[in-house]
């Protein structure tokens, strides 16, 4: 468990980005996908992450949400609520991109 001081204690995910965030912030290297692949790929990647966030939502109804995690490279320390907000904001902005994206390719008839 990471220790330090929790600087955004008690703030939704929402307000943490708009303050610690860029609007086209560039990937850190760390989080750079590594991976190529066609766009279907990542369509079912993406679907197939739902079941598993389920149970992780199950299995958190008697976690402590308060618990710090280790600081997002961007937005600092993020407690599990937070972290958990995060990835559904995460995983909502890739969905957009990929139905964009998908949207690009149908004009072209791919």
């Amino acid at each position: 468990m990471w220790v330090g001081e929790a600087v955004h204690a008690g703030q939704f995910i929402e307000e943490i980005i708009a303050r610690t965030w860029r609007e086209k912030e560039p990937v850190p290297a760390v989080a750079a996908p590594r991976m190529g692949g066609p766009l279907a790929f990542w369509v079912v990647s993406l679907q197939s992450l739902a079941p598993i966030l389920r149970a992780l939502g199950n299995a958190l109804t008697e976690a402590n949400l308060t618990r710090m995690t280790t600081p997002h490279p961007i937005s600092g320390p993020l407690d599990v609520r937070q972290r958990l907000e995060f990835l559904c904001f995460h995983l909502d902005r890739h969905r957009g991109q990929v139905g964009r994206l998908r949207e690009k390719l149908s004009v072209f008839g791919s």
